[in-house]
């Protein structure tokens, strides 16, 4: 009798009728509905950017010093970056900001004027970036600097695989010899963006 109610026990574990009984009404629905196919839409985005590193000339830090003297007057490179965007156009556009508005300043209220320049080395073409030009508004503007290997033969893989270098340069102005003695200094700052079209 004892084995008889065991393997009853077993049969009603395993039946396809208590499996039945146990789905709900939206269960059974969907399960009658199944298919071999299951289709996935998956997607994933990655934004538009563009970054700078700075090369620095000096193995110390990205300080530069400039000869002040009427004789030495003449652009001094302070600095390279390489440049890179993702966009797949090739060009970007630089905002130049200063500390000191375009001055060099020192703490006795002396200043010098300066020019800036962001050289484009490969494709020197006379554009904006290839001039010297005041940093004397909130967001000086260099316009569509080059972050492929060559504008004029534009090849999109290239900005992703080989970020340009750019040279930065400081050219100060109107040195007479009478300026007063001290430390003069700024702060510029490059951010990079990319081209809206």
């Amino acid at each position: 009798m004892k084995t008889t109610l065991l393997a009853a026990t077993v049969a009603l574990i395993f039946s396809p009728a208590l499996m039945a009984a146990t789905l709900s009404t939206t269960e059974a629905e969907t399960f009658t509905g199944s298919s071999d196919t299951v289709v996935l839409d998956i997607s994933g985005n990655i934004p538009v950017k563009c970054v700078m590193t700075f090369m620095d000339l000096s193995a110390a830090s990205n300080f530069t010093s400039l000869d002040l003297s009427v004789a030495g007057a003449g652009k001094t490179q302070v600095g390279e970056v390489l440049v890179w965007c993702n966009d797949g156009h090739g060009r970007a556009n630089i905002n130049v900001t200063s500390l000191n508005d375009g001055q060099l300043m020192n703490d006795d209220g002396g200043s010098i004027d300066y020019l800036f320049r962001f050289h484009e080395n490969n494709n020197n073409t006379g554009i904006v970036s290839d001039k010297f030009f005041p940093i004397d508004e909130p967001t000086d503007l260099v316009e569509s600097i080059w972050t492929s290997s060559n504008g004029s033969a534009f090849d999109p893989a290239v900005v992703a695989l080989s970020p340009q270098s750019k040279k930065l340069y400081v050219k100060p102005i109107g040195l007479t010899g009478m300026e007063r003695a001290g430390d003069y200094n700024d702060v510029i700052t490059l951010t990079i963006s990319p081209v809206s079209l």
